[in-house]
């Protein structure tokens, strides 16, 4: 004789069923956005330099930028009467021709050193931008990378690049904003170092803007500490968080570079 099986025990539905705690919602990546909208959307735009990083074309555009003052002096020189007269005025403002007076006592082999001077300027302005430009910015991504290498074996040397050179955007914007200024100004008024009102040695360093108090004023650059803060902001998002390492290598790095110019002013 068989007993018939007792029906099976049905617990009682959780009085929590269907609610959705906000604490224990999952977060989603914000969307990307353009990488022209880093300064006011930047991790959106970093999400998008990660997903498609597109890393020639951006060094291209940095080294493009990088190159808009120095084009804008030559050609502002030429207006001026020629390169050759704005580096005699240059030299007299630094104190160069004195000293070149001083070891070359022929006119004629001073004009020939001015000259010879002027035509490498033609070349050595631009690419010495472009140079500056790429060293800064291998400089970042390479101790970023280096130091953050040992804790996230994933980490990619050319994620890191790619977002440095995306969270560089300041000095983008500097470099147009001075080319503009280098071709508005009149004529006497060129100075290549110190183009933007964006510190204060272009404001109480007019003429002596090769003090040691003026390059130090000068290092304070808003441009600039911006780009440090947001070069760094991007290796963070990168790694994920939880590091003070890529700031110390953009302020680190830009404080040294000041700290060796007032040096070399004293």
């Amino acid at each position: 004789m068989t007993t018939p099986s007792s029906p099976p025990l049905q617990r009682a539905p959780s009085p929590l069923a269907g609610l959705e705690l906000p604490s224990l919602r999952r977060k989603t990546a914000p969307p990307p956005r353009p990488r022209a909208l880093v300064l006011l959307e930047p991790v959106g735009a970093f999400v998008a330099t990660l997903r498609r990083p597109l890393l020639p074309l951006m060094l291209v555009v940095a080294c493009a930028f990088a190159v808009v003052p120095a084009a804008a002096f030559l050609i502002a020189a030429k207006r001026q009467g020629g390169v050759e007269v704005v580096v005699a005025e240059q030299m007299k403002k630094s104190g160069a021709l004195d000293r070149l007076k001083s070891r070359v006592t022929s006119s004629d082999d001073r004009a020939k050193t001015v000259a010879g001077l002027s035509k490498a300027m033609v070349v050595l302005v631009p690419g010495g931008a472009v140079a500056k430009r790429l060293g800064w910015l291998l400089f970042v991504a390479g101790a970023c990378f280096v130091g953050l290498r040992g804790t996230r074996k994933t980490l990619r040397f050319s994620d890191v690049l790619a977002v440095v050179v995306v969270g560089a955007a300041p000095l983008y914007v500097h470099d147009l904003v001075a080319g503009i200024g280098v071709l508005t100004l009149p004529a006497g008024t060129i100075d290549a170092k110190n183009v933007v009102a964006s510190n204060l040695a272009a404001v109480f360093f007019v003429d002596d803007n090769r003090s040691a108090l003026a390059v130090l004023l000068r290092g304070l650059d808003i441009f600039e500490i911006q780009a440090c803060w947001l070069m760094g902001f991007g290796v963070v998002h990168v790694v994920g968080g939880r590091t003070t390492w890529p700031w110390m290598v953009t302020f680190g790095g830009h404080t040294a570079i000041t700290a060796i110019g007032v040096l070399r002013a004293l």
